[in-house]
């Protein structure tokens, strides 16, 4: 798929193995906490949240339950690929740092509310319409990219039940325009998965699965599974390529049982990530040479500077969908899209800002330990990284369990 080279059958082996392992490590309290700013003004239009059902609403961490060390460090944490600690609490605002490709939550907030992801379950809401649609047609148009040398533009106000699927015209585009929409292809489609798997029946009060409904917005559309898949590798290629940082890092829990816990199953997870045959090739990405588009760029240094121009347009355009989930008009919603662009933000942001580390785990002969200061992380973005990965985990397993339901179904009606 693009860029990604892992086929349906690996994939699946390697989730089965993995999702057990990472569910444990996000029930954790360094992994359960996410600090977020659900307030902020949408920037983009006027909203207001429409959304007035009692599932649409986010349950703040009481004062108390987070462990004070959590809270002090939160944005602080030894995290980083030198083992030093990270930008203090009020290092910067809310803008983008350099190489960020998303708003990092947290980072300079005063404000904002403390979540406890694991009594917020991402599920269905109710909140759908006007509000939702004009969200994700706006995310879909910044699949519009003018690097190419004349513009791309999505069709006018595509509906929203063609957005995720319509792929054909993307068939002669640049690797980057592909993977870009792939992403947001693939985020739209878990997030339709998660809000099937967990629908409330209003009439009994419970939660169920709506085979029904994950067929019409999912499995009935090949390409949008596929997408999902695809920023699955995205994911485990981000998360294998800082498994040196991870090995190193401190997790500062304030919980003298919880330390361990995390420390033991990041090593697990780890090692299932290193046993996964190739994923995602960040290399074949803003190269500029003919496959990338590039066919104009005739002299070395214009051809640099092409794709340095492409990989800034593609970062901006990500940027942008970063601030647009504060138009989301569902506060749980909200969270979760936040957390969830956040966690491929980084992602991204690990794959084409980062250099791959030495083997020997070196910076550089002089001071082993030493690396810029863009290559560290924030607690909020491990976070953001890692329950991204278990949405995208547990989309994958609905998926093949459905698929393994329909095949029985067909089975028997043949019998």
């Amino acid at each position: 798929i693009d860029a990604a080279t892992c086929n349906v059958d690996a994939i699946n082996e390697v989730n089965n193995r993995l999702q057990p392992t990472l569910d444990d490590l996000l029930q954790t309290t360094f992994f359960r906490y996410f600090k977020v700013k659900l307030d902020r003004e949408c920037p983009f239009w006027d909203e207001h949240m429409l959304c007035t059902q009692r599932d649409c609403s986010v349950e703040p961490a009481p004062d108390g339950e987070i462990p004070k060390a959590l809270v002090n460090r939160l944005s602080a944490v030894d995290f980083s690929l030198s083992n030093q600690a990270l930008r203090a609490p009020d290092a910067s605002c809310d803008d983008f740092g350099p190489h960020d490709y998303c708003l990092v939550e947290s980072r300079g907030e005063r404000e904002g509310v403390y979540v406890n992801l694991l009594k917020n379950v991402e599920r269905y809401t109710g909140y759908q319409g006007p509000s939702a649609e004009r969200v994700w047609n706006a995310i879909y148009d910044e699949n519009c990219f003018h690097f190419l040398g004349t513009p791309e533009t999505s069709p006018a106000n595509p509906s929203l039940s063609t957005l995720a699927g319509a792929t054909s015209d993307l068939s002669s585009a640049c690797l980057e325009k592909r993977v870009f929409y792939r992403l947001v292809s693939g985020m739209h489609a878990s997030i339709s998965t998660h809000l099937c798997h967990q629908m409330l029946n209003t009439t009994s009060g419970e939660w169920y699965f709506d085979r029904a409904c994950y067929a019409s917005r999912v499995a009935d559309f090949p390409e949008r599974v596929t997408n999902i898949r695809f920023t699955y590798l995205l994911l485990l290629r981000a998360v294998e390529k800082i498994a040196p940082m991870l090995t190193r890092g401190t997790f500062v829990t304030g919980d003298m049982d919880d330390k361990p816990q995390v420390e033991r199953l990041m090593r697990a997870v780890l090692d299932t990530t290193r046993q996964c045959p190739a994923t995602f090739d960040e290399r074949l990405m803003f190269v500029a040479d003919a496959r990338s588009g590039f066919q104009m760029a005739q002299a070395q240094a214009t051809a640099a500077a092409a794709a340095s121009t492409s990989a800034e347009e593609f970062k901006a355009h990500f940027r942008n969908i970063s601030q647009i989930m504060d138009c989301v008009g569902c506060e749980k919603c909200r969270l979760w899209g936040k957390l969830q662009v956040m966690g491929l933000g980084t992602a991204l942001k690990i794959l084409f800002e980062f250099q791959e580390e030495a083997p020997n785990g070196g910076g550089n002969a002089a001071d082993p330990d030493a690396v810029p200061e863009h290559m560290a992380l924030t607690r909020s973005e491990i976070v953001a990284l890692f329950n991204t990965l278990g949405r995208f985990s547990s989309s994958l397993r609905v998926g093949h369990q459905y698929r393994q339901e329909m095949a029985k179904q067909a089975a028997c009606d043949v019998a």
